[in-house]
């Protein structure tokens, strides 16, 4: 299934599973469920989200790390051998007319 791991901010500082009746909502259509994100990654990397998290947590009007602010698992990227064609002054598709590839690589 595609339900995708959660935490809250807060717990995630206090390295505890956030409690799955209490999360907040998500934007993520097809269902979250809480997991430890904190042991997700490495504990050097761990702690430098941690850090970054208290700083974002320290600008004026921020609620990074309030009980609402919810993380999200990991998002991966995969790549794919298409190859699309480009003219090289219109940088349009050859093969798919008014095709204007752009973000990929």
């Amino acid at each position: 299934n595609f339900t995708c791991p959660v935490q809250t901010v807060p717990d995630f500082l206090a390295g505890s599973l956030s409690d799955e009746k209490r999360l907040p909502t998500s934007s993520y259509r097809l269902g979250v469920k809480s997991a430890r994100l904190d042991t997700l990654y490495p504990t050097d990397i761990t702690a430098s989200i941690k850090d970054a998290l208290r700083e974002f947590g320290r600008m004026k009007g921020a609620s990074f790390i309030g009980d609402e602010a919810l993380l999200h698992g990991a998002e991966t990227r995969t790549s794919s051998p298409v190859v699309i064609i480009r003219d090289r002054e219109t940088l349009e598709s050859t093969s798919i007319r008014g095709l204007y590839p752009a973000g990929e690589g």
